[in-house]
């Protein structure tokens, strides 16, 4: 076990939170949350809204423990985190510039059936954000697939646990402004070959230029840092 914590690190939200964001960070399944499992985590709070500290409660809750799995009291548990989100988005709504990692761990960290069970939700809630979110970068994705359920047996399992899903919302007035963003999203889905590949360095890349843009600074710096390209960039 890790005995360091990781408030000093560079993490992309502190990046926003320069820049005058608010921020927000919200995982579930707190006993393997991204950065608890088997290290320290933060000693103090990361971002401005930190959900850690609801969930831990509730998985000392008798309530959550008389649950049905995957639920807290009459309602999945990802609910109550997309109920958290909503009420950020809608806080700082023509107020401040917001900053979101919002993560769903538990409906398919045993299960990879159980994700299913989470889509007449997650899609709703795109469906009454949409007015809310359609200024705003929105990145939908997943960091691999399941690890050890029998599904990687398959070839599609042998896939999906290398490729995982991910889908980006551009502004329409980003779109108007820059038109090649259109045509750059198309093309660059298609660019896994062995030779040339889309990973998260890429995904990286796309917030700090997403930062910069929103900003109305130019983006030579961010390029000049980094030898990979965001996804919202022509390849070189």
């Amino acid at each position: 076990m890790s005995q360091a914590y990781f408030d000093d690190w560079p993490f992309i939200w502190n990046n926003f939170s320069a820049h005058d964001y608010t921020t927000y960070y919200a995982e579930d399944l707190p006993k393997y949350n991204l950065f608890s499992y088997l290290s320290n985590g933060f000693k103090g709070k990361p971002v401005d809204h930190y959900f850690r500290p609801f969930w831990l409660k509730v998985h000392e809750n008798l309530v959550y423990r008389r649950s049905t799995p995957l639920c807290f009291g009459n309602k999945p548990s990802y609910v109550h985190q997309l109920y958290y989100l909503e009420s950020f988005i809608k806080a700082y709504k023509n107020k401040a510039p917001i900053f979101a990692f919002n993560w769903l761990t538990e409906i398919g960290h045993d299960w990879s059936h159980q994700v299913g069970v989470a889509d007449h939700d997650i899609a709703e809630f795109f469906k009454k954000m949409r007015e809310d979110l359609k200024d705003s970068y929105v990145f939908v994705f997943s960091d691999h697939g399941h690890r050890f359920d029998p599904v990687r047996q398959t070839v599609i399992g042998r896939l999906e646990e290398r490729l995982p899903f991910f889908s980006v919302h551009v502004p329409e007035k980003e779109v108007a402004k820059n038109p090649e963003l259109k045509e750059i999203l198309k093309i660059k889905p298609l660019l896994t070959t062995p030779t040339m590949a889309i990973v998260y360095f890429n995904t990286y890349l796309t917030t700090e230029l997403v930062k910069t843009l929103t900003s109305q600074k130019s983006n030579a710096s961010v390029n000049k840092r980094y030898r990979w390209t965001s996804k919202l960039q022509k390849l070189p």
